[in-house]
């Protein structure tokens, strides 16, 4: 994909700042960002994970009003050619050509035109995990990820269901395919609690969050290759003495024998607090070290 320049009347030249520019002058920007994105191709899928689609809501709503950004035009047109070079980059780190349009005054808050979304599952992976499911086994490693821990007694079921995830409202990727897993005690208690769930008009608002244990699993609606797993994320970040992040990656498949095997990978970042924002400069895909490791499989045992 390449950017093209416009050339209506209200097109600004790349020396004029973005704060000067009029709500014409904007809509012709973004009118640069539609002739460069391809009509044909609403949504561009990257072998990274991720699917990304244009988005200009980012742009001060494309000329609605105007902007405090002090950057160039044609700052902003280096930052826009860099991103449309390497789209498939942009969830995890932004181009270079990017960093004279972050750190001028007044742009720290500018979205970029891009969103995006891990790419989710087709409706035939999804469906194969319907059921009720006993847990088997279950080993911790809390020395690192490189090999399983030891054995810890198994106890527990899951609840494993297809269902919709609806996404956000002006995405074009509403509405996907994905598991819900909820944990319970029983085969009849995991029946009644997923019936509840899918009697409600959108199930996935209905999943219980968080607990005891908030980085529990409540879903995976994500299929970043054709390795058959299923991915779910959870980050969560806190400011203290110092910057902590910790994230969980959680990974579910069905073994070729029908179990099915959770693994839970918790990553951990921290760097002093200095006075500036936090991960400033470090990657938003940036994890740490793989601190611990758990493993549990399950065996289907009923329908849902």
């Amino acid at each position: 994909m390449t950017l093209a320049v416009a050339c209506s009347e209200d097109a600004p030249g790349d020396a004029q700042r973005l704060s000067s520019l009029s709500t014409g002058q904007l809509q012709a920007l973004c009118a640069e960002l539609d002739e460069g994105w391809p009509a044909q191709v609403e949504l561009q899928t990257c072998d990274n994970g991720w699917t990304l689609y244009l988005d200009q809501s980012g742009l001060d709503a494309c000329g609605t009003r105007t902007t405090s950004c002090s950057a160039s035009a044609g700052e902003w047109r280096a930052c826009m050619q860099a991103l449309f070079a390497g789209a498939c980059q942009v969830p995890e780190a932004e181009p270079e050509a990017c960093i004279a349009l972050r750190s001028a005054e007044g742009c720290s808050g500018l979205a970029l035109p891009f969103a995006f979304q891990c790419t989710p599952p087709q409706q035939e992976q999804v469906a194969a995990y319907d059921g009720v499911y006993e847990i088997i086994s279950h080993s911790r490693s809390d020395s690192g990820c490189d090999a399983e821990g030891p054995a810890l007694q198994p106890e527990g079921y899951w609840a494993l269901e297809p269902i919709t995830f609806p996404g956000q409202f002006f995405s074009p990727l509403r509405n996907t395919p994905m598991v819900a897993l909820q944990s319970c005690d029983g085969i009849e208690e995991c029946q009644a609690l997923m019936a509840d769930i899918l009697s409600r008009s959108e199930p996935y608002l209905w999943l219980p969050r968080g607990g005891s244990e908030p980085n529990a699993p409540d879903g995976f609606r994500c299929a970043p290759d054709d390795s058959g797993a299923l991915l779910d994320t959870v980050v969560v970040e806190a400011l203290g003495t110092e910057c902590a992040r910790t994230t969980v990656e959680l990974s579910l498949r069905l073994e070729p024998d029908g179990v099915a095997r959770l693994e839970q990978r918790t990553f951990e970042l921290r760097t002093p607090a200095l006075g500036e924002p936090c991960f400033a400069n470090v990657g938003a895909g940036e994890r740490g070290s793989c601190v611990s490791l758990s493993v549990m499989r399950a065996q289907r045992r009923a329908p849902l």
